[in-house]
């Protein structure tokens, strides 16, 4: 017997066997849960016939707004597991061109050999993933400045002649190198992925931010438990001025700034991977977005022939 607990919507979740038409389906739904208004009798109505069950009008308005915020949380994240955990089917669904925008920008760390062992070849193609990388990054903070931006243009006509040197950047100018030397770092960068493998590195990468993430958070609560225990220490052995308790933050809110520099680059790959940034869509886009082409051409397709098989039967007709 049903259960006026039970969801009305369940999202695809990790586990569940892959198919693009699901996952724009969740999303779909994921906008249109985003979009209902609590307070409203409508929005009351459809979160209660098409999500939460009939149970959740009979809370009150905290605890609807609670369980509608835990809710949108959870069908998020489950359709995020659902994608991470068919990520090579859905690089392949969307195509390895499409993915490496995103797949550049994840993070990596260098591999070292076991005493007395060899790298093997995966991990040799995987450093130098990790060599063009850096490379890469070099370049970008470089350019920011004027000097570093001439020493990148330098080194992009190391050992060219003169009458050449001056032909090119009479022609093009030099910023137009400059990006182009970016642009060549970032091709060798997609490259070594490629040989190494867009879905393994993808794997690797995440596996690394989950790492990070982690130990940014055990190391970043027990700088939080010190500066706790500090301020508890000082407060028993008497009063102290807001000065000094002041202080005594800055240590720890310096301790925690250096820790996140630390990190800087290594953490939230599932959420850039899944979501992207600023004009770069990310997985969850790009494959709603190749999917509702395809849906489109189809429709266009069966509608193109719906008229040719009238027509053919009007013809008959005559």
């Amino acid at each position: 017997m049903p259960s006026g607990y039970d969801l009305k919507y369940v999202p695809p979740k990790k586990g569940d066997g892959w198919k693009p038409e699901v996952l724009a389906g969740a999303l779909g739904k994921a906008r249109q849960l985003n979009s209902l208004d609590p307070s409203s009798g409508k929005g009351l109505e459809s979160l209660m016939n098409d999500f939460l069950g009939p149970e959740f009008v009979n809370f009150d308005a905290e605890m609807r707004n609670a369980a509608l915020e835990g809710y949108k949380g959870m069908v998020n994240s489950s359709i995020g597991d659902y994608v991470i955990g068919n990520v090579k089917d859905a690089v392949g669904y969307v195509g390895n061109q499409q993915v490496l925008p995103l797949a550049i920008n994840l993070p990596y760390a260098k591999r070292k050999a076991e005493d007395g062992k060899e790298l093997s070849d995966s991990d040799k193609k995987y450093n130098s993933i990790v060599s063009a990388g850096d490379s890469l990054k070099k370049i970008v903070e470089a350019v920011k400045t004027k000097d570093g931006a001439q020493k990148e243009l330098d080194a992009e006509f190391d050992g060219v002649n003169d009458f050449s040197k001056k032909f090119w950047l009479g022609l093009l100018g030099a910023e137009a190198f400059i990006k182009y030397r970016s642009q060549k770092a970032q091709r060798k960068l997609q490259k070594a992925i490629v040989d190494y493998g867009v879905t393994t590195y993808i794997k690797d990468a995440l596996a690394i931010s989950e790492k990070s993430e982690k130990e940014l958070s055990e190391k970043a609560n027990a700088i939080n438990e010190k500066a706790k225990s500090e301020l508890e220490a000082k407060l028993s052995a008497g009063p102290i001025t807001p000065l000094e308790e002041g202080k005594i933050r800055d240590k720890y809110s310096a301790e925690l700034a250096e820790l996140q520099k630390k990190y800087t680059g290594l953490t939230g790959a599932r959420q850039f991977l899944l979501n992207g940034a600023e004009e770069m869509p990310g997985l969850l886009g790009l494959v709603e977005q190749k999917y509702k082409v395809e849906e489109t051409k189809k429709k266009a397709e069966a509608e193109k022939k719906k008229k040719e098989a009238e027509a053919k039967a009007k013809e008959g007709k005559k």
